[in-house]
C-alpha cells in the first residue's frame, strides 16, 4: 500500500527498475558503446499496464522504464537502434506472494 512505502524503498526500487535502464540507454546511445542497427530489450512487467492494489511502487517504476524505452526508440531511430520491452505476466509463486515492501526507515530531510 502507498501509505506503507518508505522513501528508501522508493529510491531503491526506482534505482533498480528505472534508473539502471535509463543509464544503460544513455551509454548505449553513445556511438563508442554501440553499433548501428543494434537492439535494446527492456524486461518490464504487465504490472506497468494493469495496476493492482499494493503494487504502486513496482508498477510505477516499470512504467517509468516503459516511457524511457519509448523515448529511446525515437531518439535512437536515426542510428537504426531498436528499443523494445517485454512485459511478462505476474506468476503465482513464493516470490510473487511475498510482501515486497521491506524498508521501515524514514527518509532524511
Amino acid at each position: 500500500m502507498i501509505k506503507d512505502v518508505e522513501c528508501e524503498e522508493l529510491q531503491k526500487v526506482f534505482h533498480v527498475n528505472a534508473m539502471a535502464f535509463y543509464l544503460m540507454g544513455k551509454y548505449f546511445g553513445m556511438t563508442k558503446y554501440s553499433n548501428k542497427e543494434s537492439a535494446i530489450i527492456a524486461i518490464s512487467s504487465i504490472s506497468s499496464k494493469e495496476n493492482e492494489v499494493g503494487r504502486s511502487l513496482y508498477s510505477m517504476t516499470k512504467m517509468a522504464m516503459n516511457t524511457a524505452g519509448e523515448v529511446m526508440a525515437k531518439e535512437f531511430l536515426k542510428r537504426k537502434i531498436r528499443v523494445n520491452a517485454i512485459l511478462p505476466a505476474m506468476v503465482m509463486s513464493k516470490m510473487g506472494t511475498k510482501k515486497t515492501i521491506g524498508a521501515k526507515k524514514s527518509c532524511k530531510r
